[in-house]
């Protein structure tokens, strides 16, 4: 990790700021009165991750100096935040509360950092993406004390054994968010027709999937093999019905094609289902899902890569270089996820690019968002204040037709992902997570 404006060095300020929540001690940066609000939730899978892993200097100089009040927060994590029980001694789901519990503070408090609490817009990336749309649909607030008494009850040789839980294929994904009847009390799809008609803007990268090619089903030389261990690990009989049908259906259309003996082609073909099967579909998904409720939608695909400057130590392992998972936050916050970010002349170009579709979405209108960011106000514009639509709203009657960001051109483009989401349409009805959690049916 490492920001743009890393090199500076911090301040010695022992100035104490009376603000509505409290005296604060150092370095305080209060703006005029009135501002738009930016809340960033961090992600990490729902297991790591920090609000402080944001270089202070490096992001301040970026969306703050487009007059926005930016606010990141932290939630709990792992089995402290989303261990559930599966019944009422402990549903789960105490990192959204925290989530929650940090939006009512802002409400309250922002005001006296200059912020207006009228006109915020909440943002995430990956796992805080997730949290956002969650945060937009549940329409409660809960108190947690039953599970603090249990946790201070338990010996910590408990928690230690959360690590022996078998995972999914992810190795990593497994404490997370859960239909609990309670943060959610109805289906997923119920909750959005009932919610506040909250405009979104969602970004995925051009391959998502390579950030994952470091699990250990990936590994093998044999990369046909590791698409056949991940799509029967992702597709069991506890996530879908007819699994053999669902996994032979995923095989033949990522295989479909190509030369299954060239390990370079189905590595990437590997890529492409990965980042389908966690991030675009879902994506695709929540886009058609905020349109069909009434509200504003704008899709992107951030496909800008430099591959003379990118320090991601994990590109050694990967069967390519190209724009993964989290690539773009670094152009939006001035902060590296993974490695050290130094942009050059062209990167500075693409940070002032995104910064402005950002700025420009907190600015003018109604919102909820990306990676996923969200709010409740009037319609929300990635292209600023009287200036040519170059980014389309999403639209049903073209399904997919999405923005494609890149350096020098970004343009509205067809054929989302390349049409590969088709298949995740024909298996949704097999899909056991999908009908009970989102659509509330049994299968």
């Amino acid at each position: 990790m490492g920001g743009f404006l890393s090199h500076l060095k911090p301040e010695n300020n022992k100035e104490v700021y009376h603000a509505s929540c409290g005296p604060i001690r150092g370095n305080i940066y209060k703006h005029p009165n009135g501002l738009p609000v930016l809340i960033y939730i961090h992600g990490g899978g729902f297991k790591i991750g920090y609000s402080a892993y944001f270089n202070d200097y490096s992001l301040s100089g970026t969306i703050p100096l487009r007059d926005i009040v930016v606010v990141t927060v932290n939630y709990r994590l792992g089995p402290l935040g989303f261990l559930t029980t599966g019944d009422d001694l402990a549903k789960g789901n105490y990192g959204l509360w925290d989530q929650t519990l940090a939006l009512k503070w802002v409400q309250e408090h922002i005001a006296s950092f200059g912020g207006d609490p009228n006109n915020v817009t909440v943002s995430g990336e990956s796992a805080g993406g997730i949290s956002v749309d969650m945060l937009a649909l549940s329409p409660h607030s809960n108190n947690s004390q039953s599970l603090v008494d249990w946790y201070q009850a338990q010996d910590v040789e408990v928690f230690k054994k959360t690590g022996e839980v078998e995972r999914d294929f992810s190795r990593f994904i497994f404490f997370v968010p859960n239909f609990d009847g309670d943060f959610f009390p109805k289906p997923l799809e119920q909750l959005r027709k009932e919610a506040p008609k909250l405009d979104a803007l969602i970004t995925v990268a051009e391959y998502e999937g390579l950030a994952m090619m470091m699990d250990p089903l990936c590994i093998s030389p044999d990369s046909l093999k590791n698409m056949k261990s991940v799509i029967s690990d992702a597709f069991d009989p506890n996530v879908t019905n007819n699994c053999e049908e669902v996994q032979r259906k995923l095989l033949e259309a990522y295989t479909r094609n190509v030369n299954v003996d060239s390990q370079q082609d189905v590595a990437k073909k590997l890529v492409e289902f990965l980042g389908d099967y966690l991030f675009n579909s879902c994506a695709l998904n929540t886009a058609k899902s905020c349109k069909n409720s009434g509200a504003q939608v704008y899709l992107a695909s951030f496909d800008y890569f430099n591959a003379e400057t990118d320090e991601n130590p994990a590109f050694g392992i990967f069967p390519f270089k190209a724009a993964t998972h989290g690539s773009d936050h670094a152009y939006v916050f001035g902060d590296a996820v993974v490695g050290v970010f130094k942009p050059n002349d062209e990167e500075l170009k693409v940070m002032e690019l995104m910064g402005s579709f950002v700025a420009n979405f907190v600015k003018y209108g109604q919102v909820f968002v990306s990676y996923t960011f969200i709010d409740e106000l009037c319609s929300r514009n990635p292209n600023g204040k009287n200036s040519d639509e170059k980014w389309k709203p999403y639209c049903l009657d073209q399904p997919d037709r999405y923005f494609k960001i890149d350096y020098p051109i970004s343009e509205m483009r067809e054929n989302f992902q390349n049409g590969r989401l088709e298949v995740f349409e024909e298996i949704k009805k097999y899909d056991i997570r999908y009908q009970n959690i989102v659509i509330g049916k049994s299968i």
